[in-house]
């Protein structure tokens, strides 16, 4: 599955199993979002990382730890409150 954005600059397999999205905004915040068996409620999971400067982002404001998207759409919505940032 990958997620409908137009900031996705790379998609690799995760070292734990399946697969790596990375995205990146002109605001300098970017995201990474793994869909693994080690996720929350996989397959039908994205955990959501937010990233500042190529490093995890815990003071975004918009999560302390990594986001749980249940549904390609709550992803989505997700990316883009990184992107308004």
């Amino acid at each position: 599955m990958v997620l409908n954005c137009e900031n996705l600059v790379s998609i690799t397999s995760h070292p734990l199993g399946g697969e790596q999205l990375i995205y990146l905004f002109a605001n300098g915040y970017g995201a990474s979002c793994i869909n693994t068996s080690l996720a929350h409620a996989f397959p039908y999971a994205w955990e959501i990382a937010v990233l500042k400067d190529d490093s995890i982002c815990y003071t975004s404001g918009l999560t302390e730890d990594v986001y749980v998207a249940n549904t390609e759409e709550k992803a989505i919505e997700f990316l883009e409150r990184i992107k308004a940032l």
